[in-house]
């Protein structure tokens, strides 16, 4: 079981998503999950998200694809999604 959850709201940020994702996988602790919450993005963010998931079975990624409704509500989205 996760201790924490680590949520990530996700809208066009390719460019900067493959930084923000290697910091997690490099995180000194293990017992985390990351819930990353695609919000209507169309620059390939979303995709990425998948493919993160994919390539990590290690640890716990949760994906949840959504029409684009702000980060509030992609932030509350995760919320209610995080263990």
């Amino acid at each position: 079981m996760s201790l924490y959850s680590v949520v990530v709201p996700v809208y066009n940020a390719k460019k900067y998503f493959h930084e923000c994702l290697e910091s997690l996988k490099n995180q000194s602790v293990n017992n985390f999950e990351v819930v990353l919450i695609d919000d209507g993005s169309n620059d390939g963010s979303s995709e990425l998200c998948d493919r993160f998931k994919e390539e990590n079975q290690d640890f716990s990624v949760q994906v949840i694809h959504q029409t684009n409704c702000g980060q509030l509500l992609a932030h509350r989205t995760g919320m209610r999604a995080a263990h």
